[in-house]
């Protein structure tokens, strides 16, 4: 009996524990390389997590957001970043508070070990708009209904935006507000940016009427501009800029009369 265990044994394959294997380091809106104090990014790679999900209320403690889920953790130039969502290939986190600038290494820690550092480029901001499928903005109307081309979704209604009509946007990594809120915190209360925005919207310049973080969230902003009044029907490119830096080329918004 004690022979015949053993070979059965014998057949049984071991568990085989990989350490994490970090392949890309993006802002998570715009997927473009360049990533911010306080921006939402996304670490690709393999091995990452035993386990797939987001942050539960429970891991957000006294409005603290949590530096692990599920003992995954990373640190973006040696400071622990908050972890949003984990999976095997994929983690979403906020980045840290830092001073720095220029390329910093990224981390990923877990049960099986430690990751080889991969780069990324830290600057005070990275301007990036969230974006429905086909490149157009993640944007409201203000009764809080979706801003898009019709039939975008099955299941949810979207409609384009009217000229003259004012609309938010939903991005990150624009770096700290006024009064500063701690990275790494919930926002108690809107809080604005302390400089101008810019915005454009096909090619006219559209005004900015509020530009801050959102109530409630962590690394989340809101703009709400005005659209141009002479703006056309059809899909217009919009970007916004802040601090000098542009947001991504070729994302678009729905205008129609």
């Amino acid at each position: 009996m004690k022979l015949q265990f053993l070979c059965l044994a014998a057949l049984i394959p071991m568990a085989v524990c990989a350490t994490p294997v970090v392949t890309g380091v993006a802002n998570a809106a715009s997927f473009a390389p360049a990533i911010a104090p306080g921006c939402w990014i996304a670490i690709a790679g393999s091995d990452l997590s035993q386990t797939t999900r987001i942050w539960a209320a429970a891991d957000i403690v006294n409005g603290q957001l949590p530096t692990s889920l599920d003992n995954v953790s990373v640190t973006v130039d040696g400071k622990p970043a908050f972890i949003y969502y984990i999976s095997s290939t994929l983690i979403d986190a906020l980045a840290p508070d830092s001073a720095n600038s220029g390329n910093v290494a990224v981390i990923v820690t877990n049960n099986d070990g430690v990751s080889q550092p991969a780069t990324a480029q830290l600057a005070p901001v990275s301007p990036a708009l969230f974006l429905w499928p086909g490149q157009h903005v993640v944007a409201q109307h203000l009764d809080f209904s979706d801003v898009g081309p019709p039939g975008l979704f099955s299941s949810v209604t979207t409609t384009p935006a009217q000229p003259g009509e004012t609309i938010a946007l939903y991005g990150t990594g624009f770096g700290s507000t006024y009064p500063p809120v701690p990275v790494g915190e919930v926002v108690p209360g809107a809080t604005p940016l302390p400089g101008p925005m810019r915005a454009i919207v096909g090619n006219s310049q559209a005004s900015v009427t509020f530009a801050g973080l959102v109530a409630g969230t962590a690394g989340l902003y809101q703009i709400n501009l005005v659209v141009p009044g002479n703006a056309p029907d059809g899909d217009l490119p919009i970007s916004v800029s802040y601090d000098g830096v542009s947001s991504q080329d070729g994302v678009l918004l729905t205008v129609a009369h």
